[in-house]
């Protein structure tokens, strides 16, 4: 039995889930998963459909929806924090296999792009240290790019500020040599669901899932 394994599925934070396309697919997408405990962050008060099933909504975003999400949680655990705005393929279970296994406060998945467009480049040293986080610029070559999903332990949440929000990247920016963690998965894709093509590509991927 590999004990790197989590006994249970941890808590996924959506961000920036009120003004993204496809969060209703990625939800799905996450239950079928076995991902039971869902927030979304930065749905206004009263939208419709939300709060049901295990599936809660929280108007925060940013840091301080990571906050609104221990709130909802209630317990002590590590967060998986997924953007709303990018669909990752790799396993999220191996990415918290090599959080755990790492014992790191903050894990980011990594995927090779040809073009990195919008992500941050990430370059990583022994074991996965991550020791440089950067924007990509338009001429930036092939690289390993934050796929915008990360698992964050309990003692990170704690350092940040209460009535701060500023975007999590930015705040991901100041952890480097301080305990950020890259795992690479190289078979796995990040798609920009603000380019209309990687949408469509994740539209028809997500619909491939049972419903």
């Amino acid at each position: 039995m590999n004990e790197t394994r989590p006994r249970e599925k941890l808590p996924v934070v959506v961000l920036c889930a009120g003004g993204t396309p496809l969060t209703g697919a990625l939800v799905h997408y996450l239950q079928v998963r076995g991902f039971a405990e869902i927030v979304l962050a930065g749905v206004p008060e009263g939208h419709p459909g939300w709060n049901s099933g295990g599936v809660h909504a929280v108007p925060e975003d940013g840091t301080a929806a990571l906050g609104a999400a221990v709130r909802v949680v209630a317990r002590r655990t590590p967060l998986i924090v997924w953007r709303g705005d990018t669909f990752f393929t790799g396993d999220p279970d191996w990415l918290v296999a090599f959080h755990v296994l790492r014992k790191a406060p903050v894990t980011l998945a990594l995927v090779r792009a040809s073009r990195p467009g919008r992500f941050l480049i990430v370059e990583t040293g022994e074991k996965g240290v991550v020791t440089a986080l950067r924007d990509a610029t338009p001429a930036a070559e092939a690289a390993w790019v934050y796929a915008g999903v990360a698992v964050c332990a309990p003692s990170f949440l704690d350092t940040l500020p209460a009535g701060e929000t500023v975007s999590v990247e930015r705040v991901l920016s100041r952890r480097v040599g301080s305990g950020l963690y890259g795992c690479r998965f190289p078979a796995a894709r990040c798609f920009d669901l603000h380019r209309p093509e990687e949408a469509a590509q994740a539209a028809a991927l997500l619909d491939t899932y049972p419903r």
